[in-house]
């Protein structure tokens, strides 16, 4: 699904019962998180999927705002969000969390850049049958700062278990 902006999950379960990976992008360049529309959208397909849902699904990869607004409220083996995350303050991670408490991934894999102790928090409820974490974070020149980079060591992540194959990678720019 490639620029879908409302996707119902009424529709897309009833047509593609069997669906294993979905790759979905919202066509939104910035995201407008807080809109009306987007948190009607996410409730009426978390409702749906009270009496449907995808049993075979086993691969998401989506922007943060198709994560959203589709709800999912099965477990997926592997979750992509391939657009690098800028966010200004704390607040901004908490679709994140909603997001991983039901779909708790094996395997998760994120960029971030702009304010990223909030992440941690985040990654920390759903995070039960992961296997791996993929983490990449770019920080600015002259943003560098001790708390910021002890943030992202594994212990402080506050995962349920220790993850076999946690790969983290600091980037600057």
């Amino acid at each position: 699904l490639h620029y879908c902006w409302y996707p119902r999950l009424s529709v897309l379960i009833n047509a593609f019962p069997n669906l294993e990976v979905i790759s979905y992008n919202s066509g939104y360049n910035s995201t407008p998180f807080g809109l009306p529309e987007h948190d009607e959208l996410r409730r009426n397909n978390i409702a749906f999927q009270a009496h449907k849902q995808w049993s075979s699904l086993t691969s998401l990869t989506v922007d943060e705002l198709g994560m959203y607004m589709l709800g999912l409220q099965t477990e997926v083996d592997s979750v992509i969000l391939p657009s690098q995350l800028t966010y200004r303050d704390d607040e901004d991670w908490s679709w994140l969390n909603m997001s991983l408490q039901s779909l708790r991934p094996r395997h998760l894999r994120l960029t971030c850049s702009g304010e990223t102790s909030g992440l941690p928090q985040a990654l920390g409820l759903g995070m039960e049958r992961l296997d791996r974490l993929d983490l990449e974070v770019y920080i600015r020149d002259d943003s560098i700062s001790e708390d910021v980079t002890v943030s992202f060591m594994p212990h402080t992540l506050a995962l349920p278990h220790s993850v076999p194959c946690l790969h983290l990678k600091d980037g600057l720019y």
